[in-house]
C-alpha cells in the first residue's frame, strides 16, 4: 500500500459505515445505529469483515501503537480509554467533545488525549476522515522517551499520563492545519502499519517519532497566543460555543461586548489564533448548523437556511456547495439516517 491507496482505502466505507448508509435497524427495541449499538452487531461485522479484506479492529488492542479510522455516519457517546490516543484529522473536520468542553479540529490539527479523558466525536460526514492513533504503555519505554529528551512539552505529558494513570484526564490540541510534513508522515506510519512487512514496528515508531518532532515545532510556533487574554479561562472555547448556539444573527460587537473586548482587538486575535477572520467563524457554524438539520429533520431546505442565518438562498447553496462538494439535497440523501428504514 502506498499513499494513493492508503487515501483510497480511508475513503472506503467500512462494515460499519455501510450498515450506517444503508440505514439499517440492527439495533434492539428498533433504535437507530449509533456507537452504543455495535456489541448487538459484532458477530455481523465480524463476518462482514472476513468477506471485505478490512483488519478487525479487536488486532489493534493487541499492539503497542495501532491506527485506526474514525467510524463515519455514527453517532458518538462519551466514552474514554485505557491508552493514550491520538486523534489526527485526515480530511474534513469534525467537532470533538473533551470534558465536556467543545473544540473543531479542522484538517491536519491533532489532538493528544490523556487515558482518562472524557471524549466523544460528533457525527462525520463523507469527507470527515478522523484517524485514531492508539499507544499501549508497552510503547513508552526507555527509548521513547530518551527521543523525546529537548521535547518538553510531550514529555511532561506523556510523563504525567503514565505516572497518575486514575487521576490524569488531559489534553493538548495542536493546530497543525496546513502542516504538509506532518500530513506526510502520518500518510507514512499508516502505510507502514497496514502493509505489516518486515520492522514494520520499528519503522511506524520512527514516524511517530519525526510526527512529534513536527508538532513541537509548530507549537513552538504558536506559543505566543498562549498569552493571549482570550486563552485565559478558555475564553475562546465559550466564544466559539457561543457563537455556534448564535450564528444566526450574531455580529462581532455583539460578542465583543459579552466577552469584554475590544471589536478591533478581538478580530484581530480570532484571526491569529484560529487562521480565519470571524465572518468565517460565523460562517462555518451556521454550515454546521445547517448541515444538523438537513440530517435530523425533513424542514425544507429554504426554510433551513432562513433559519441558520441566510435570507439569500441562492447564496446559501453556493457556499454549501462550495463547502461540502455537494447541494444540501444532496447531502440530506447521503447523510440522513432516518430516510429508507426497514419496517
Amino acid at each position: 500500500m502506498d499513499r494513493y491507496k492508503l487515501d483510497t482505502f480511508l475513503r472506503g466505507h467500512s462494515p460499519r459505515e455501510e450498515l450506517a448508509l444503508k440505514k439499517v435497524k440492527v439495533a434492539p427495541d428498533n433504535q437507530y445505529i449509533s456507537y452504543s449499538d455495535l456489541d448487538h452487531i459484532e458477530e455481523y461485522l465480524k463476518h462482514e469483515a472476513q468477506k471485505k479484506a478490512y483488519l478487525p479492529q479487536i488486532l489493534a488492542f493487541k499492539e503497542r501503537i495501532s491506527f485506526i479510522k474514525h467510524e463515519r455516519f455514527l453517532y458518538g457517546i462519551e466514552h474514554k480509554h485505557p491508552f493514550i490516543e491520538l486523534v489526527y484529522v485526515y480530511s474534513g473536520r469534525c467537532i470533538q467533545w473533551i470534558n465536556d468542553e467543545y473544540f473543531m479540529l479542522e484538517q491536519g490539527d491533532i489532538c493528544l488525549l490523556d487515558t482518562n479523558v472524557i471524549q466523544k466525536i460528533e457525527y462525520c460526514g463523507e469527507d470527515d476522515i478522523i484517524i485514531n492513533c492508539m499507544m499501549w504503555k508497552s510503547y513508552f519505554d526507555y527509548t521513547f522517551f530518551l527521543n523525546l529528551e529537548d521535547n518538553d512539552i510531550l514529555l511532561s505529558f506523556f510523563s504525567k499520563a503514565l505516572q497518575n494513570q486514575k487521576e490524569s484526564s488531559h489534553y493538548i490540541i495542536f493546530r497543525t492545519a496546513g502542516e504538509e510534513r506532518i500530513h506526510r508522515l502520518m500518510q507514512e506510519a499508516m502505510c507502514e502499519y497496514y502493509n505489516k512487512e518486515l520492522f514494520y514496528e520499528r519503522n511506524v515508531e520512527y514516524y511517530l517519532s519525526l510526527i512529534f518532532t513536527e508538532m513541537l515545532r509548530s507549537y513552538k510556533k504558536d506559543m505566543s497566543r498562549k498569552y493571549d487574554p482570550l486563552f485565559h479561562h478558555n475564553k475562546i472555547t465559550k466564544m466559539l460555543q457561543y457563537i455556534q448556539e448564535h450564528c444566526q444573527t450574531v455580529t462581532l460587537n455583539e460578542v465583543a461586548e459579552r466577552f469584554h473586548f475590544n471589536p478591533s482587538y478581538l478580530s484581530r486575535s480570532l484571526k491569529k489564533i484560529l487562521g480565519v477572520n470571524f465572518n468565517h467563524i460565523v460562517q462555518e457554524a451556521r454550515l454546521k448548523q445547517a448541515c444538523r438539520l438537513l440530517i435530523h429533520t425533513s424542514t425544507p431546505v429554504e426554510e433551513i437556511a432562513n433559519e441558520v442565518g441566510y435570507s439569500n438562498i441562492t447564496y446559501f447553496y453556493r457556499i454549501f456547495h462550495k463547502t461540502y462538494k455537494a447541494t444540501p439535497a444532496e447531502y440530506r440523501k447521503e447523510n440522513n439516517p432516518f430516510e429508507n428504514l426497514e419496517a
